[in-house]
């Protein structure tokens, strides 16, 4: 098996919004993120390997210590979902891409994890990345901005806001949260040799103040 360094950085484990999850969760696991071909965590680890220009990655459920009936929904950021307990997925580029995992229990308890995977590029932009605020009522209006180092410019921007708005070009963008819950703002710069920076934030809505 051919293996190559890959980039996985665990930025938050935070509950998601019932109406964008298969299984509401009622708490979150903590994840560990690492930089290796092999990324062990409590929620997951994983392995990848090539096939001709396409990215092989087989998932593991991380400390799974379930007894009765589970029931397991892998989201692998690129439209692909599945239900097995450790599924293997093919992406057929590089590029980054949210993962998450949304687990419920045979005692009815629920936990999701989510992290973001960089598959292909090793040695990306770096991006930092900030917001007007990170907490709030709904409606909740925040500025996000990003500024990429390093790589080559011209860099593009792109904006996902984390609530299924689509996406956003810009390094500063004002976007407005309508409804309750945690959402992460993730931010891609791709700079003009195609290699690709993340930097996300999260922001947190609480119930109108009407």
């Amino acid at each position: 098996m051919k293996r190559f360094l890959i980039v996985l950085t665990i930025l938050f484990a935070v509950p998601v919004l019932a109406t964008d999850a298969p299984y509401m969760t009622d708490s979150a696991q903590s994840m560990i993120g690492v930089n290796s071909t092999v990324q062990p965590s409590d929620c997951w680890w994983l392995t990848v390997s090539m096939k001709g220009k396409s990215y092989v990655v087989q998932f593991h459920v991380g400390d799974n210590d379930c007894v009765g009936t589970c029931k397991y929904f892998w989201d692998f950021g690129d439209g692909a979902t599945s239900t097995r307990l450790n599924p293997k997925h093919t992406y057929k580029s590089p590029g980054v891409y949210i993962l998450t995992l949304w687990m419920r229990y045979e005692d009815g308890s629920k936990d999701v994890c989510q992290g973001i995977l960089q598959l292909g590029n090793m040695n990306p932009p770096e991006v930092a990345c900030t917001s007007s605020g990170n907490s709030g009522a709904a409606p909740y209006t925040v500025k996000l901005s990003a500024m990429a180092m390093r790589g080559m410019k011209p860099y593009t921007y792109l904006w996902n806001t984390g609530d299924k708005n689509g996406t956003i070009k810009g390094s500063s963008i004002q976007h407005t949260y309508k409804n309750p819950g945690v959402y992460l703002a993730v931010v891609t710069v791709t700079d003009s040799n195609g290699l690709i920076g993340v930097c996300v934030r999260q922001i947190r809505v609480t119930g109108s103040l009407e």
